[in-house]
Order: structure tokens, then C-alpha cells, then sequence
């Protein structure tokens, strides 16, 4: 059933996200039987981002598995503003981050090891150990 989630998962962020980190992202869940994590890097003001949050909130499998989901913005958007995009989601599974450090947008970049031009949302996977799947 992990497998299957993991599987269904990766299939549907590829649909949703232009931008891919590898895509085997069962392995670390399987080995170690520990949680992964799924970063979420956007804009509430972006569609893709809003329409990936939305499809990840009215997933029935998503929501009932062992996965963390955590939404980061990257603009250096105001608490408030992350705070109402979380209610229009409304989804309890998904944390809401803001960019209080104001480097989460540097931090997105350096998981790919520099620069260029991507479509949003920028999603990225991490194990029990905080590795990058």
C-alpha cells in the first residue's frame, strides 16, 4: 500500500509541476519505514501552486498517508497573506510556511544546485534523515 501511495504520489506531482527531483521517492519510506517529507516551494498568487494544493487536499489516499506536506512560500509574502492562502486551501495536513527568513527562495535554488527558470511549484522530497529523495 506504501508502494502504491509513493507511486501515486510521484504521478501526481508530475502532473501538477513542471520541475521534478527525482521522481524514486518510496525507497527511504520502505528501508527505514519512516515518513517522507514533501516540500511544496510557491506563491499563493500562483495557479499551479494553488491548483497543486488544492489536488493534494481533496486526495482521500494523500491525506491518509504517512506523508508530511509543507507549503513554502517564497515572495517574502507577509504572515497574513500566507495565513489566508492556508484558509482558502483548508487543508489540516498541509503546514503553512512564510518566509520569515527571507531565504526560502535561495534555499529552492540551492536544492538544484543553482540558477535558470522553472515553473512553480518547485516540490522536493526528503526521508526520515532530511535527505533529499
Amino acid at each position: 500500500m506504501k508502494r502504491v501511495l509513493c507511486v501515486f504520489l510521484a504521478a501526481f506531482m508530475l502532473l501538477t509541476s513542471a520541475v521534478w527531483i527525482q521522481p524514486v521517492i518510496g525507497s527511504a519510506e520502505q528501508e527505514t519505514n519512516a515518513p517522507l517529507t514533501l516540500y511544496v516551494y510557491g506563491r499563493p498568487t500562483c495557479m499551479n501552486t494553488r491548483a497543486t494544493l488544492s489536488g493534494i487536499a481533496s486526495n482521500e489516499e494523500i491525506l491518509k498517508s504517512n506523508v508530511k506536506i509543507i507549503f513554502q512560500d517564497i515572495d517574502q509574502n507577509s504572515a497574513e497573506t500566507v495565513k489566508a492562502f492556508e484558509k482558502e486551501i483548508a487543508c489540516d495536513k498541509i503546514v503553512f510556511l512564510s518566509d520569515t527568513t527571507k531565504k526560502a527562495n535561495q534555499t529552492m535554488w540551492s536544492l538544484f544546485g543553482g540558477s535558470g527558470s522553472v515553473a512553480l511549484p518547485v516540490t522536493a522530497y526528503f526521508d526520515a534523515q532530511n535527505q533529499l529523495k
